[in-house]
């Protein structure tokens, strides 16, 4: 069932928008985690979806999450669809995009867990400062026939700041009301799209080399959650994998690099000194459909050669992912993630 309710932007509709706010370092977010309806428009390359927040005084946006299609259609049905995730400044603060200043906009990447209603994080290359009014958004492309937006049409927010827009040939994020479909409010319902501001945001900065696997890619790092040691609430991400491939995640407290991990892989090594592999029964991962694969840290008992230690505020360790890869040797790594714990 496709209904979604979409009426042009009205003053009306703006002046009796409200915000919602989140306080720095908590999650800008509108929707319960499910989708009861989706929606398309036919002829339409690349369609785009927006919220609006307040920031306040300011914040710093490390992470947008979004679900990509609806757990109403077949699981992975979207897997691979070119998606692009962005963050604009309203300079008027009137809860109006119209005039939106792009800050950021990502390179494209394939969607992964798509059709579940499952957010999957992209963790920003550097943090993104916002003050008062924001939108963050992300843009899919689309064919006729599928339904990459989800709606959450349990008891929305009023008078949440949800946008739609959308073009027949590509949406140009510093421009997102200028395409074929104009920038539409929609009411009563919200998207699966959220963000992570600075406060306890995943502050991770990527190093090393990863060289391409068979998906094309060399395979990438990053994380989400807290890098507050004291939270437990840590998660390595890699991304941009062989489908369907298994792997599991090692760290150090030391960088390193082994070419070709001395001539037993496809990949190299980023890391040196005593290496731990997260890598017992429950540790193993599988990549998918889309090629991406997570594993939630126990910061309690972070292995270390033989040992298990916790990390402590101040310590910084650094993690890579080994996967399976079923060419040349066998085997890839990842890029390197360094993260300092507080």
């Amino acid at each position: 069932m496709l209904n979604p309710k979409i009426s042009p932007i009205t003053l009306a509709a703006l002046a009796a928008a409200a915000l919602t706010s989140s306080a720095a370092g908590q999650t800008y977010t509108l929707d319960d985690g499910s989708t009861e309806n989706a929606l398309t428009f036919p002829s339409i390359a690349e369609i785009g979806f927006m919220h609006g927040f307040d920031a306040g005084a300011g914040d710093s946006i490390q992470t947008i999450s979004v679900a990509i299609g609806t757990a109403l259609a077949p699981a992975g049905g979207l897997d691979g669809r070119m998606t692009r995730v962005a963050i604009w400044d309203d300079p008027t603060n009137d809860g109006n995009p119209g005039d939106a200043l792009l800050l950021y906009a990502s390179a494209p990447f394939p969607a992964s867990m798509t059709n579940s209603d499952q957010k999957v994080p992209f963790v920003l290359p550097a943090p993104v400062a916002v003050t008062g009014t924001f939108y963050i958004g992300a843009m899919v492309e689309t064919v006729a026939g599928e339904f990459p937006v989800g709606l959450d049409q349990t008891n929305p927010p009023a008078g949440a700041l949800t946008y739609l827009f959308a073009d027949d040939t590509a949406i140009d994020p510093a421009n997102p009301g200028g395409g074929s479909i104009g920038l539409a409010t929609v009411t009563g319902a919200v998207f699966l799209l959220d963000a992570i501001g600075g406060g306890t945001g995943f502050l991770s900065t990527n190093y090393c080399m990863a060289n391409a696997n068979s998906s094309g890619f060399p395979g990438s790092m990053s994380g989400t959650g807290s890098i507050l040691a004291a939270s437990n609430n840590a998660t390595m991400i890699a991304s941009n994998l062989p489908a369907n491939q298994f792997g599991f995640f090692v760290c150090s407290r030391t960088q390193g690099f082994v070419p070709l991990a001395g001539g037993t892989s496809n990949g190299n090594i980023c890391l040196g000194g005593v290496i731990g592999r997260l890598s017992l029964p429950n540790q193993i991962v599988n990549s998918g459909a889309g090629g991406q694969f997570s594993l939630a840290l126990d910061l309690t008992a972070l292995p270390e050669g033989n040992n298990n230690v916790a990390v402590m505020p101040g310590d910084t360790w650094n993690f890579q992912a080994w996967f399976r890869d079923p060419v040349g040797l066998g085997s890839n790594f990842t890029d390197g993630l360094e993260v300092t714990f507080q």
